[in-house]
């Protein structure tokens, strides 16, 4: 149908890696999305997210005592599935708008299927 042609066109099958020390997005035929340090920044008191991946990882051993710095996952297992369910989702986002930007797609699109390939399932709600 048009409309299958259509959403083809402006959606991704995207496969996640979501490891211990990296996490790696990829789209059928583009490959290699996303491939950033599975890392996050907290802030002790408010709980809230200031850094993930690349740039949480600079700031490892630099930190105040307020901010925490850890990695969401341990030797393959989660060890905090609410972040790990934000860390992902953020490299979801921004795995599939940097691909939408390269090939000048202006608007974010969600994926068709999304396959999680990791030693424990994570149930998303998107």
């Amino acid at each position: 149908m048009l409309l299958d042609y259509f959403f083809k066109k402006f959606s991704y099958d995207l496969g996640i890696d979501l490891g211990t020390s990296n996490t790696i997005v990829l789209a059928v035929g583009k490959g290699i999305i996303l491939n950033e340090p599975t890392v996050v920044a907290i802030n002790k008191k408010t709980k809230d997210i200031l850094a993930i991946g690349g740039e949480a990882k600079k700031m490892l051993g630099k930190t105040p005592d307020n901010i925490l710095v850890i990695r969401p996952l341990r030797a393959g297992v989660v060890s905090d599935f609410d972040i790990a369910r934000k860390v992902l989702l953020y490299f979801l986002e921004r795995g599939v708008m940097t691909s939408s930007a390269q090939d000048g797609v202006n608007t974010f699109t969600s994926s068709k299927s999304i396959v999680i390939s990791s030693s424990s399932l994570i149930s998303l709600v998107i």
